[in-house]
């Protein structure tokens, strides 16, 4: 039997496809058509490696949060407004992307690499403020009379 569950596991695969196309990105450097767009792919790709740590950890947190505080209290805001926050970076990361895909000047080869990999970042863009919002929306039992 597996010491993972089936949500640990998706979680591992979806952050092994991130850290792939963020990987992928980063090679694109290295494409000698690429021009003044190579630097800019490379830092984005590193970036989004970096989200990716802050993100499985905020995942982590809230998925270890014990029974009794989330029927008590809900959901981790504090994690839930950091899986907001790197939604949007990835967000204005993909913006970007999505420039240089459209840029005239972008190689074919290239924009067929940014396609792919622009997929992936907006799948877990979408992971990232479906989780939040979850988290967000989980009252417990006090946070339902308070209203909070």
């Amino acid at each position: 039997m597996s010491q993972y569950s089936g949500e640990q596991l998706a979680q591992m695969t979806d952050d092994k496809e991130v850290r792939v196309a963020a990987y992928t990105i980063q090679q694109a450097a290295a494409i000698p058509e690429a021009g003044p767009a190579a630097q800019q792919l490379a830092t984005i790709g590193e970036e989004v490696s970096q989200v990716a740590d802050d993100s499985l950890i905020q995942q982590d947190r809230i998925r270890e949060r014990s029974d009794l505080i989330r029927f008590l209290v809900g959901g981790d805001r504090t994690a839930a407004s950091s899986l907001d926050r790197d939604a949007d970076w990835l967000q204005t990361q993909i913006t970007l992307m999505e420039q240089i895909y459209s840029s005239p000047d972008t190689p074919d080869e290239l924009k067929l690499l940014i396609r792919d990999q622009l997929q992936v970042f907006e799948a877990e863009r979408d992971h990232l403020r479906a989780h939040a919002t979850s988290e967000r929306e989980d009252r417990g039992l006090f946070g339902s009379f308070l209203g909070s």
